[in-house]
């Protein structure tokens, strides 16, 4: 699935999985996350047609830079991973009528 966004003077935060792309298609992106790590978020800075790829899960901000700046970015979600067939249900009992009286 892919969202296409506009930012403008907004810090907005996605949760994205490892494997989503960010594609800046206009103006200049500002991405950090923030994630289950000891260490510090790297900054990353995308010029109009550059991209970046996730490598892991977490939350992440992306910023438009400049002032009164639109920066127009796409995302990309990987593919949900497949779910695995259900077996069908098979009944362990039946109802049976009972007689009216």
């Amino acid at each position: 699935m892919t969202y296409t966004l506009m930012i403008e003077n907004d810090c907005l935060p996605m949760a994205l999985r490892a494997g989503a792309e960010l594609a800046c298609a206009g103006g200049t992106l500002w991405l950090t996350l923030e994630g289950a790590r000891p260490r510090r978020s790297p900054d990353i800075v995308l010029e109009a047609g550059q991209r970046h790829r996730v490598t892991e899960d977490a939350t992440y901000f992306l910023t438009a830079l400049g002032h009164g700046a639109v920066t127009v970015c796409r995302v990309s979600a990987p593919p949900a991973l497949p779910t695995p067939p259900t077996p069908p249900l098979r009944p362990r009992w039946r109802w049976r009528s009972l007689p009216l009286r």
